[in-house]
């Protein structure tokens, strides 16, 4: 893959700047927290306080690593026009965008199907579903192109 440190010369240059290994830990955050604070608020409220501080730290730091990794190295990758990056990384970015249309689109089948089997379908948690699915929407494709690139050295 590419060499995420030192982008073409020239070219502009990301909010944040972070190598292979930053970038995988901050998408794991991301792509772990949302669907946590998802899953969580179903065991609201609690009786001892904890689940809704987790919850609540989960889709903190969800959001944050996300937004993050949106605008750092493999945002500003995934979303750079085709005249900024070579063929292969192209083709990365292309295969990126085709994997998260695949999660997103199993995700809302999963959405569909739970909605189908349980009775916990009301309109919040509809609301809440959606929110997570916009969120992974715009960090999927940063998210994958982390996951997916490999450290060309290990100084991160």
């Amino acid at each position: 893959m590419r060499d995420t440190s030192s982008p073409a010369k020239g070219a502009p240059k990301p909010t944040f700047r972070h190598g292979p290994r930053t970038g995988k830990a901050l998408a794991v955050v991301a792509l772990g927290g949302l669907p946590l604070w998802f899953a969580l608020k179903f065991a609201l409220p609690s009786e001892s306080g904890v689940v809704e501080v987790v919850s609540a730290l989960a889709a903190l730091a969800g959001v944050v690593c996300g937004i993050v990794l949106f605008v750092g190295t493999y945002g500003f990758w995934a979303n750079a026009p085709a005249a900024m990056l070579d063929e292969r990384q192209a083709a990365e970015r292309d295969q990126a965008y085709i994997q998260s249309f695949r999660v997103l689109a199993l995700v809302l089948l999963a959405g569909w199907f739970g909605a189908e089997i349980t009775d916990l379908a009301s309109a919040q948690v509809l609301r809440n579903l959606l929110l997570v699915l916009f969120f992974l929407t715009l960090i999927l494709p940063s998210a994958v192109t982390a996951l997916r690139d490999v450290a060309l050295d290990d100084a991160d």
